[in-house]
């Protein structure tokens, strides 16, 4: 086999695994914590602790894939999120020290393996297809991850999800130390952290760059606020909120796995930025037919959720490889995925808020709003560029 091929099959392998081992701790998180006598309030800031690990370093992470190594690096976010599920079973003060080491493993993985697989994709010739494969892979763990916790924890207890997230990535750490090395082994003369976040943002500003992120920021902020408190909607409105809630994300991720799969392809041929605006459509779609009474709410609307985020990942990803250089690719990836983190860290406070304030249905709304927006935003990027 292609030593870049094998590479490529290496890292997408990896990358299922890490995705997998992301979700597989988001059913059991809160019950299991709330059994160590966590309080609601320290099982709300603990669950935080992922994201917030993740956005500080992803700048860092970034620059270090450009000037250092993206192999390291793609071993160490193995390394940090296997022994994140040794510290989750911990002891009571140990256990969120894993939620730390997990959002580490994932700040160093991501800008790694992704700058990885741009430098090799681009080396075959089929960077589409090997983006597509990536969020392919991608949305197959997060299927697969919340499907195995609840098996493992009916059948074996709470520790054991933990334990899978241990296990899954051992093997590809050993594999990974094979790994071609395809940063440019720079090193700058001088360390600071204002340079590093100054470079990090240099990048960042390339237009296309730049407004992808707003858009999905903005979206990923209403989508992890749907996330936090879409059961407690169904509930108030069916009365079956922790079905109907399930129910909505297995079909939304069911539905991305088609579009995840031709996403990157298609970005390729057409360009990214119709493909963005579709999934950007497809997502607004979705989010305001939740609003909706029956099926349209909790069957139809997330199969238009699914279909929008399959295609948004993939050509996101192309998008950025497209106007970037090799040397550019850790800190420019760092930038397009913290998107995720910043969602997932102010979402669930924001709607907090709002259901405080208003109800839960006050939550839900802020998906369409904050979707709306990101459309808005990505469009101007379109306007002002065709000026």
């Amino acid at each position: 086999m292609d030593r870049s091929l094998r590479d490529l099959a290496i890292i997408h392998t990896a990358t299922f695994t890490i995705f997998f081992a992301m979700s597989v701790v988001i059913p059991v998180l809160g019950p299991y914590l709330a059994s160590m006598g966590f309080s609601d309030t320290e099982i709300g800031l603990i669950a935080m602790l992922m994201p917030l690990a993740s956005m500080l370093l992803r700048p860092i992470t970034g620059v270090l894939a450009d000037y250092w190594s993206r192999r390291l690096l793609v071993i160490l976010g193995l390394a940090f999120t296997s022994v994140s599920g040794i510290l989750y079973i911990g002891p009571r003060y140990i256990a969120p020290l894993g939620r730390i080491l997990q959002g580490m493993g994932v700040a160093f993985y991501v800008p790694g393996s992704i700058a990885l697989t741009s430098y090799l994709a681009k080396k075959t010739g089929k960077l589409g297809v090997h983006m597509s494969t990536r969020s392919l892979l991608n949305g197959l763990g997060f299927t697969v991850g919340p499907i195995a916790s609840a098996y493992l924890t009916v059948k074996y207890g709470y520790h054991s999800p933990f334990i899978a997230l241990a296990i899954a990535p051992l093997p590809f750490i050993l594999l990974a130390f094979s790994l071609e090395e395809s940063s440019a082994r720079q090193y700058a003369s001088k360390w600071s952290y204002t340079g590093i976040i100054r470079r990090w943002f240099s990048i960042g500003r390339k237009p296309f760059i730049l407004w992808v992120t707003v858009a999905i920021t903005l979206m990923a902020t209403g989508y992890s606020s749907l996330q936090t408190f879409l059961s407690l909607y169904y509930t108030e409105t069916y009365g079956r909120g922790i079905v109907l809630a399930g129910t909505f994300f297995t079909i939304s991720g069911l539905s991305s796995i088609p579009t995840r799969g031709i996403g990157g392809v298609l970005a390729e041929k057409m360009g990214p930025d119709k493909i963005v605006i579709s999934a950007l459509t497809l997502i607004l779609a979705g989010s305001l037919m939740v609003l909706l009474k029956g099926t349209l709410s909790y069957l139809i609307a997330p199969i238009f959720v699914g279909l929008g985020l399959g295609l948004l990942i993939p050509s996101m990803l192309v998008g950025v490889s497209s106007v970037t250089e090799n040397t550019e690719y850790g800190s420019a990836f760092s930038f397009s995925t913290v998107s995720w983190d910043v969602g997932g860290l102010v979402g669930p406070i924001i709607g907090g808020l709002l259901s405080s304030a208003y109800s839960y249905r006050a939550a839900i709304i802020l998906y369409p709003i904050l979707s709306f927006l990101g459309l808005l935003s990505f469009i101007y990027y379109l306007l002002e560029r065709r000026i």
